[in-house]
């Protein structure tokens, strides 16, 4: 089984204490919090964790999400996790989620626009 640092996401051996890439101490990773695991999971190298901790963290109404959603925009060209990332953001309560909705609208991809412009739609008229 693969180990990944949760704080560089770089491989490590399962028995290491500290990281050897960012020499970060790996059993602190225990005390964070629930909330802080999942914003580190958005770095995770595996998509698939990183759309769970976005989803749950849409979930849970982490408004501390939505700086990080605003760098995947950003840096981010997978559709599917960008759409799922749009969905977390509508469902935080927050006036950043709104101008995330806001400046997903203006996205080079179409398909992000046009979910972005849906979801923007949906808030106003709840």
């Amino acid at each position: 089984m693969t180990h990944f640092c949760p704080y560089c996401q770089m491989i490590v051996s399962e028995d290491a204490t500290t990281c050897d890439y960012c020499g970060a101490d790996l059993g602190q990773y225990s005390e964070a919090s629930y909330e802080e695991k999942l914003l580190l999971a958005l770095q995770h190298p595996v998509r698939e964790h990183r759309m769970i901790a976005i989803q749950i963290l849409g979930q849970i109404g982490t408004c501390r999400a939505i700086p990080e959603f605003s760098k995947l925009l950003d840096s981010e060209d997978d559709f599917y996790l960008l759409r799922e990332m749009l969905h977390a953001t509508a469902k935080i309560d927050c006036p950043e989620s709104v101008d995330l909705l806001l400046k997903a609208e203006k996205h080079p991809s179409k398909l992000v626009r046009d979910v972005a412009r849906y979801l923007g739609s949906c808030r106003k008229s709840a």
